[in-house]
């Protein structure tokens, strides 16, 4: 009886296994977006170029004025709504012509808020936990990778190098 349990007891956790990685990868979060090298995904796109850089100016200009990227649940709906876009045509703009995805897109005006917040001297008191928070992240261990990939530095580094350049200038 026991030599028929083993069996049994190892498919069921493979099949677990299996569908927990299947799971896991299908997530957007762990699963992002690749380039398309070839143009393919927006090829019944009618957007021409210069449609593309008017899009990509006015979500700009929408994200730097309304500061959008300080709401942690920003999505490409709600940027859709605010700038009157429709949000294939965000999302192509952003891929096509900043190369990246909605997300990183946004993140990137996250740690630009970040950097300025975190080299303000009149900011020390600040926590980098309070600044992650204030510039839109939910999580630090996101706020510190997107961080560390942008600047090459943690935000702790960024903040004591920043404020040694001010004292000794």
């Amino acid at each position: 009886f026991q030599a028929y349990n083993i069996p049994v007891l190892e498919t069921a956790f493979l099949i677990f296994a299996n569908l927990f990685i299947y799971v896991g990868l299908t997530q957007p979060i762990i699963r992002p977006e690749f380039p398309d090298p070839k143009g393919e995904r927006y090829i019944s796109s009618k957007l021409i170029l210069q449609e593309k850089r008017e899009i990509l100016q006015k979500l700009r200009i929408t994200m730097s004025k309304d500061k959008l990227f300080l709401d942690p649940e920003l999505s490409i709906e709600k940027l859709s709504k605010v700038s009157g876009t429709s949000t294939r045509n965000i999302s192509q703009v952003i891929n096509e012509i900043l190369a990246q995805n909605f997300y990183e897109f946004v993140n990137l005006y996250r740690i630009n808020a970040a950097k300025e917040q975190l080299a303000d001297p009149e900011d020390t008191a600040k926590t980098v936990l309070e600044i992650l928070y204030a510039v839109g992240f939910n999580s630090k261990s996101v706020f510190n990778a997107c961080f560390k990939k942008m600047t090459g530095l943690t935000p702790t580094q960024y903040r004591t190098q920043k404020l040694s350049e001010l004292q000794v200038g």
